[in-house]
């Protein structure tokens, strides 16, 4: 009998302080917006799992198998559109211009929000700040966009960085030429400007996990 009530008694605490770890997990994910369902369907996502892509979402948008061996793959979580729930940027490993997209979880399915791979000079990275970053690279000119989701996945431009320090032979564009939101300043405005709003947010290496 006595053996029977300590079974019982290990049970019971052991019921009970796995209420209580569950509960202050469910506590610590509301204190920090994550999600724990939503970073687990999209982890298993990344892993190649795509049953939990919302229905049509291959037929929409080119997502490739990041579990290939002929592309490394890596991913980073980040609130993108303010509601406290995390998305994930996938992109190829060190290489956004190679491959980068933005996958969100709406009704417990993953949905893409961006996905390209066809346009090498233009492409998006992520900042710390939960903005998004769209850079354009052509004929010596470089342009900015910080693009902030909201949540439909639409994107809004909250503002744009232009430099061309290069006229490629054209000796009748501007150049040097430093424009923010289309109006020119110096040079060191501008550097200051990409300094503050964009290159001290950029992510480094330790947050991206590679798949």
């Amino acid at each position: 009998m006595k053996r029977s009530i300590n079974i019982i008694t290990k049970r019971a605490v052991l019921a009970a302080s796995l209420a209580c770890a569950i509960s202050i997990t469910a506590c610590s994910q509301d204190s920090t917006g994550a999600d724990a369902d939503t970073k687990d369907l999209l982890t298993k996502f990344a892993l190649g799992d795509t049953s939990v892509l919302k229905d049509g979402q291959q037929e929409e948008w080119y997502i490739p198998d990041f579990q290939s061996d002929e592309f490394t793959y890596e991913y980073t979580l980040l609130d993108l559109d303010g509601d406290g729930k995390e998305e994930m940027i996938i992109q190829m490993e060190n290489q956004p211009e190679g491959f980068s997209s933005v996958f969100h979880v709406e009704d417990n399915k993953v949905v893409c929000w961006f996905s390209d791979s066809f346009e090498q000079t233009c492409f998006d990275y992520p900042l710390d700040n939960g903005s998004m970053v769209e850079e354009y690279n052509y004929g010596g000119s470089i342009t900015y966009t910080i693009l902030k989701y909201d949540a439909t996945g639409e994107t809004e431009s909250i503002a744009e960085l232009f430099v061309r320090e290069d006229n490629n032979g054209d000796e009748s564009i501007k150049c040097p030429e430093y424009l923010i939101d289309g109006s020119e300043v110096s040079k060191e405005k501008f550097e200051q400007e990409l300094k503050s709003q964009i290159q001290n947010h950029q992510l480094d290496a330790s947050a991206w996990t590679k798949i």
